[in-house]
C-alpha cells in the first residue's frame, strides 16, 4: 500500500511540476461574442468576434490586419505597404504609402 501511494503523489507532484513550469496568457474565449489570444512566438496579438466573422491582429513589428468574412479586409505593414479588398475577388488593391 505503501508503494502506491508513493507512486501516486510522485505522479502528482510531476504532474504539477509540468504545470507549474509552462504558465503563459491563456486566451479570453467569450465565443461567438469574442475570442482574444494572446502573443504567440511570432509576437503576434490576434482577436475575432462573431465567430470567424470579424477577426483583426496585431505584431510587434506594426502591421496592422482587420476584416469581416467575407466582404472586407484592411492590411497595414509597418512600412507602408497597404493593401484592401471588398468581396475579394471583385475589387482588391494594393499600394505604398510615403
Amino acid at each position: 500500500m505503501s508503494l502506491r501511494l508513493a507512486t501516486a503523489l510522485a505522479v502528482v507532484g510531476v504532474a504539477c511540476a509540468a504545470a507549474s513550469g509552462s504558465v503563459r496568457p491563456q486566451e479570453k474565449n467569450y465565443w461567438p461574442f469574442w475570442v482574444d489570444q494572446p502573443k504567440d512566438a511570432e509576437g503576434i496579438d490576434r482577436w475575432s468576434s462573431l465567430g470567424p466573422l470579424i477577426f483583426g491582429s496585431q505584431s510587434d513589428q506594426g502591421d496592422l490586419l482587420f476584416g469581416a468574412r467575407p466582404l472586407f479586409h484592411r492590411f497595414n505593414e509597418a512600412d507602408g505597404a497597404r493593401a484592401r479588398s471588398f468581396i475579394y475577388p471583385l475589387w482588391y488593391r494594393e499600394y505604398q504609402t510615403p
